[in-house]
């Protein structure tokens, strides 16, 4: 049985569906904004709260996509991360290519904008030798609406989140966090100088302090050009 070739190679295969669409046309599109940081950041609280304020939200976690194979393959596997990295770009066209026949997932959306937790950058944060993602999104944000904004919380703070997450996890959650190096400290040192790289090299649109994810929501959306909100929770 032949493999989808999705599957195999997902980021020349939506970077060749991106191909085909006219960066003129881009315009009322949807938004497509990605969060980007480290584990503790704070992206999956502020992606709570834009919910709240009955923003589009679009999720996709690599927790999940490894609990779904595990005990089967590692949480690195590199075939899990295919499938996260699938699932994402495929998701990401849902929103960066519309016609009149496919628009019924992007009807009523508030400020025609959709909020993912994470983007393919996440890819190269943990594994940089791999600057095919890099590239994809240096061609995809040539064409498609999207924007990056890279959540940027005090170290200290982030390492309080991640051992509060850790220490409140049930055991597989603590299993889970383990494995995939959110305890280790030497790797999130890693991660923040990954994620400098990245910042000194442009590739975030927009970057954000976190320590307070509340106010992290309204920076946001005033980036974004969205008056501000009241925030009750």
């Amino acid at each position: 049985k032949q493999m989808n070739r999705t599957m195999l190679h997902p980021v020349q295969h939506f970077i060749a569906n991106a191909n085909t669409a006219n960066k003129a046309a881009v315009i009322g599109r949807p938004h497509i904004v990605m969060l980007e940081g480290p584990p503790g950041a704070g992206k999956t609280d502020i992606l709570y709260r834009l919910n709240k304020f009955t923003y589009r939200v679009c999720p996709i976690s690599y927790k999940l996509i490894v609990k779904q194979h595990t005990p089967f393959l590692p949480p690195t596997s590199p075939f899990i991360t295919t499938v996260w990295l699938s699932s994402l770009f495929q998701d990401m066209s849902k929103y960066a290519i519309t016609d009149n026949h496919n628009t019924d997932h992007v009807a009523n959306m508030k400020e025609n904008t959709v909020f993912f937790s994470r983007s393919p950058y996440s890819v190269w944060i943990n594994d940089p030798s791999r600057v095919d993602v890099l590239d994809a999104m240096n061609d995809l944000k040539q064409k498609w609406n999207i924007s990056v904004i890279y959540c940027k919380a005090d170290p200290v703070i982030v390492q309080q989140r991640v051992e509060g997450r850790y220490m409140l996890g049930s055991d597989s959650e603590k299993e889970l966090y383990h494995a995939l190096g959110e305890t280790d400290r030497n790797l999130q040192v890693q991660y923040e100088q990954r994620y400098q790289q990245l910042e000194d090299k442009g590739c975030f649109d927009v970057v954000i302090p976190t320590t307070s994810t509340k106010q992290a929501t309204a920076n946001i959306l005033a980036s974004l050009g969205i008056k501000p909100v009241e925030f009750k929770f």
